[in-house]
């Protein structure tokens, strides 16, 4: 019988340290920056630095690309040391037609890891007779941590001699900014304190003569017309709407003890025809607010990642 008990503790041990193991396994992200370099040909490499800090033991991560009318291709995976040397990873690429996935095996412990995911967009930029329009989530509504920093870069093909020449856009309305990167290369911009599960984007919109006259229709959406006064518009709206939503959250709405207050109003003037005895009303408001953006028409929609 001792045997049993003793054997039984042992089980129960053995279990509950099990169970704190599992339960103390969790992994956040640190930072991200994602740089995207957008070629005369329309074609666009973009390079993903995530970085993970992981509590207990992993052995690789992904990344979701939402598969759309453009094409993710060649993609590589690297470790960056602390020395910011860069190591191969062993990866797979698949498209299961909702999403391009991009799976990476790399053993972490304890500790932060920064990788570094590389990749090229074909038809990712609209091209019309004036402008050319890259449009993109960058950070993606599927990731469940939140996510600190995000740096975002897009460099363009031509050097900015105008700053009129160029229009863009961060979407939703966040703690971050956007505008001309110091060098005139190009746009860049910064969002903290994201949410799980909060979607990022850039809407940059650029003169068409900065791209080669003669454009590859597999390597870019051409869309006959004017495109600029479109986008604006566009945006416009988009604004208009986002001040009436912040106007209707000052909207008072009735509460329960407001509705209680006007039955016993309606039952005594139906019962005695007049409003005696003497109430004394005081209203309470409640305010009701929404937040969020109008837009989200990024391509790229989506998208997320994790860890395994």
């Amino acid at each position: 019988m001792r045997i049993k008990k003793t054997i039984s503790l042992l089980l129960i041990i053995i279990l509950s340290i099990f169970v704190l193991v599992v339960q103390a396994r969790d992994y956040s992200l640190n930072n991200a920056k994602v740089y995207y370099k957008i070629h005369e040909d329309g074609t666009i490499d973009v390079m993903e630095y995530i970085t993970f800090n992981f509590n207990g033991e992993y052995h690789g991560c992904w990344l979701d690309i939402p598969t759309g009318n453009y094409s993710i291709v060649n993609p590589t995976v690297k470790l960056i040391d602390a020395e910011g040397n860069e190591m191969p990873l062993r990866f797979t690429f698949d498209n299961d037609g909702d999403n391009y996935r991009i799976t990476w095996y790399c053993d972490s412990n304890n500790e932060s890891r920064t990788f570094k995911i590389e990749y090229k967009i074909l038809k990712g930029l609209k091209v019309y007779d004036d402008v050319a329009e890259f449009y993109w989530k960058v950070w993606g509504s599927g990731w469940k941590k939140e996510l600190p920093a995000l740096w975002t870069e897009i460099e363009l093909p031509e050097r900015i001699n105008d700053r009129s020449d160029v229009l863009y856009w961060l979407h939703p309305k966040i703690d971050g900014q956007i505008g001309i990167k110091k060098d005139y290369k190009g746009i860049t911009s910064y969002a903290k304190s994201i949410d799980a599960k909060q979607w990022i984007e850039v809407r940059v919109v650029f003169p068409r003569r900065y791209l080669s006259k003669s454009l590859d229709t597999n390597k870019v959406e051409i869309i006959n017309g004017t495109g600029k006064d479109k986008i604006i518009s566009q945006e416009t709206a988009w604004q208009r709407s986002d001040r009436i939503k912040a106007a209707g959250s000052k909207i008072y709405t009735i509460t329960s003890l407001e509705l209680l207050v006007l039955f016993l109003f309606v039952v005594m003037y139906v019962e005695y025809g007049e409003l005696d005895p003497k109430v004394e009303y005081k209203g309470i408001y409640k305010n009701s607010s929404s937040s969020g953006s109008t837009s989200g028409g990024g391509g790229g929609s989506g998208g997320g990642g994790g860890a395994f």
